[in-house]
């Protein structure tokens, strides 16, 4: 288990510095390229197909570079680090607990992961097609991804946070023991 402790929180910062760089500088060139639109795969509640359209008609008007590059590029790493991190992040947590458990509650980020790379396809099929013939279909199977990647990622931090918040609790209540055995 030290193990993978010593691997999480390395993994755990790579992964936070990698959203930090995409934020800093990535994310300006797309909204510059956008006029402002953010990118469809950010929208935690999702995007109706008008949007999706809307979106790549802009990318389109700027000749749409940073984008198509960031989804060549870094959108196929970071869901790689945020999915291995928060799933070594459930497994650690859940030491102790039955194996068939853990690994369920560790595979809900990878799936995200997963789901985020098959969003990923779709959206690159939109970039490459005219924005003014993206059927419906496709960018409500997109929109379809993006939420439940969200969904997926959602119930995974509220896992660790309830974990964690049951072990802050369980760990207050023994000090608080000690304190009045004490007294």
């Amino acid at each position: 288990m030290n193990t993978l402790i010593r691997l999480f929180w390395p993994l755990c910062f790579l992964t936070i510095a990698y959203f930090a760089y995409i934020q800093v500088f990535i994310m300006p060139g797309i909204l510059v390229d956008s006029g402002g639109f953010t990118p469809l795969d950010t929208a935690i509640t999702g995007y109706t197909a008008a949007e999706a359209k809307a979106f790549f008609l802009a990318l389109q008007a700027s000749g749409n570079t940073i984008f198509a590059k960031f989804h060549a590029f870094d959108d196929m790493i970071f869901p790689m680090l945020y999915g291995v991190t928060l799933a070594l992040a459930l497994w650690i947590l859940t030491n102790g607990w039955s194996k068939t458990i853990r690994i369920i509650l560790a595979a809900a980020p990878l799936t995200a992961t997963a789901v985020d790379y098959l969003e990923n396809a779709k959206i690159v099929m939109m970039l490459e097609m005219d924005a003014a013939k993206i059927p419906k279909s496709l960018a409500d199977a997109a929109n379809s991804l993006t939420t439940t990647k969200y969904t997926l990622i959602g119930i995974s931090i509220g896992i660790i946070i309830v974990i964690l918040t049951q072990r802050f609790i369980v760990n207050s209540m023994s000090e608080d023991k000690i304190r009045i055995d004490n007294v």
